[in-house]
């Protein structure tokens, strides 16, 4: 999984390598990020962490998702 964090979203891809090396994207999401009225560390990492679970969850076996939701 490739992942891409900006200042207001952020944003997954699913990467395939094939056998010859070439690079295939399987799936490419983003998901906004609540923008806050001032820069605070702790609303940005806790909205990036939420955003990536997002992202990540529906293609994680089961075993991931428990383990993700714990975090």
């Amino acid at each position: 999984m490739l992942v891409d964090i900006g200042s207001a979203s952020v944003g997954a891809a699913g990467i395939l390598v094939l056998p010859e090396g070439r690079a295939v994207v399987v799936w490419a999401e983003r998901e906004i990020i609540p923008i806050a009225e001032r820069l605070e560390p702790t609303h940005f990492f806790s909205a990036t962490l939420h955003a990536l679970k997002v992202l990540a969850a529906p293609r994680l076996s089961a075993g991931h998702r428990r383990e993700l939701a714990g975090i």
